[in-house]
């Protein structure tokens, strides 16, 4: 018997029922995959305040001052999402500790009294 010939069974209307309806579903679910559009790399304003945690005004002032990576679009600023990460991550320090603090404080005074 060839593969592509038809073979008919028993089945009962419910069984028949459910194999349609998971064919149906595995149908939409790949339909669903392939035309899911990759999220834009491309944010405006407000996503870039939401993903730094700064203001609009601190965003503008660090923008005219070539601090952070920007772009202009019809006159509007965007930032690329990707650009901006890779931004904040270089410009992220750690916290120090009490005791690394207390020296750098006192070799500020150091200096001052010189």
């Amino acid at each position: 018997m060839k593969m592509d010939e038809v073979i008919f069974t028993q089945m009962t209307l419910t069984r028949l029922g459910d194999l349609i309806q998971d064919s149906v579903k595995k149908a939409i679910a790949d339909t669903d995959q392939t035309q899911q559009p990759e999220e834009s790399d491309r944010i405006n304003l407000s996503e870039a305040c939401k993903i730094t945690g700064l203001s609009k005004s601190k965003i503008y002032k660090l923008s005219m001052d070539s601090e952070i990576p920007k772009k202009k679009f019809n006159g509007k600023l965007v930032f690329s999402r990707k650009e901006l990460v890779e931004w904040m991550d270089q410009n992220t320090t750690e916290d120090r500790t009490r005791e690394e603090m207390s020296e750098h404080l006192a070799n500020i005074a150091q200096r001052r009294t010189a």
